[in-house]
């Protein structure tokens, strides 16, 4: 029992890393001595998911299912969380036909009915936590437009790309969610105001945001031209999102350029002002400078995708990749290290901009933050 734990313990923390096939190579490994063990089996799913191959993470869960049948070791995984990792993983495994993949939907949606699945504690249901309250409690036709990416009216998937960019968490770990929800509790207050620079379809930080507003009676900014994406009226998607998950009445969209809206907003008004918009050099560098005197004293300026200072990278690195979205680098206290995707402007522009009197925070780091 103990050696299934150090697996588990050992595959979550391979995964994290990103060494998705590393982690692979030492279940099957650890499986050839112990073929029925249903934790190894349940975390071959895991990592399987992780690298998007969900036919084989589909059939790892089924095989996790059956081997905890009758047992209740406290090192075996749940035999209802298996079971609805096993359907959830054919719902979006695009391979398969929309009949199916509704119908895999819709099994996940009967068992999560009869079971207290909020007791589940595993890492990696941070990225299904709102999938899981959509399935449970939203109409289904609401989770298989937004959270499958189906088009319902005529049976066919869009655009393959579209099913990660609507995924629930939105674009944010399960750090990046912890991370934005303390932030914000600091600086709660009656009548909070918060505005998001990059609303997207309405998933991630609007969400934790439009919470915390909801909760001390205040207002959220959503900001985004909402451009068509994929093929889809992004904001239909953000409407609808906004709608199913009770925020209407907190929320105000202001669909324009960044710089616009924030000639809108009085100065010194906001609580909190978070973005995440296009994360070009030029574009994060323009957001700073129109919504910083936005911000109370005491207030927090942040946003997204900072993964670090600009002295832990190569100058010339950043700068010839600035204006792209993101580019794979290494850390220069990591020559031989990994590549990793860096979001070469944001780090730049944030850095410029406050030298180093601002934090970055989140496991990875991920989110800067400055006091203003």
């Amino acid at each position: 029992m103990i050696e299934t734990t150090v697996l588990t313990i050992r595959t979550r923390l391979l995964l994290k890393k990103g060494l998705v096939t590393q982690a692979i190579v030492e279940l099957r490994n650890f499986m050839e001595s112990n073929p029925a063990d249903p934790a190894a089996w349940f975390m071959l799913g895991v990592a399987n998911e992780d690298r998007n191959e969900l036919s084989r993470a589909s059939a790892a869960f089924e095989i996790s299912a059956q081997l905890t049948v009758g047992r209740t070791e406290p090192s075996h995984p749940n035999s209802d969380e298996c079971i609805v990792r096993f359907n959830l993983s054919l719902a979006y495994d695009r391979t398969l036909t929309p009949f199916k993949r509704i119908a895999a939907a819709k099994q996940a949606a009967e068992r999560l009915k009869e079971v207290e699945y909020k007791n589940w504690t595993a890492p990696e249901w941070d990225r299904y936590r709102d999938h899981l309250a959509c399935i449970a409690n939203a109409p289904l036709s609401h989770y298989l437009l937004v959270y499958l990416a189906l088009d319902l009216a005529t049976e066919l998937p869009i655009e393959p790309a579209a099913a990660w960019y609507f995924r629930a968490d939105g674009q944010l770990t399960g750090s990046d969610h912890a991370t934005i929800s303390d932030i914000t509790a600091r600086i709660a207050r009656p009548g909070l105001k918060v505005v998001e620079v990059g609303s997207a379809v309405g998933l991630g930080s609007t969400r934790i945001f439009g919470d915390w507003v909801k909760r001390f009676d205040g207002e959220l900014v959503c900001v985004d031209t909402w451009s068509p994406m994929y093929g889809v009226e992004l904001r239909n998607i953000f409407d609808r999102n906004i709608d199913i998950f009770d925020l209407t009445q907190v929320v105000l969209p202001m669909q324009m350029p960044s710089k616009l809206a924030a000639e809108q907003i009085t100065d010194q008004s906001c609580d909190l002002v978070f973005i995440d918009g296009d994360h070009s050099y030029s574009a994060v560098r323009d957001d700073i400078d129109a919504w910083r005197s936005k911000v109370k004293p005491g207030g927090i300026l942040c946003g997204d995708d900072c993964e670090g200072r600009p002295h832990e990278f190569k100058l010339e690195a950043l700068e010839n990749h600035k204006e792209q979205d993101v580019a794979s680098i290494r850390r220069i206290a990591e020559p031989s290290g990994d590549l990793g995707d860096i979001h070469c402007g944001v780090v730049l522009a944030v850095g410029e901009n406050f030298g180093n009197d601002y934090l970055i925070l989140g496991d990875p780091p991920g989110i800067w933050a400055k006091v203003m």
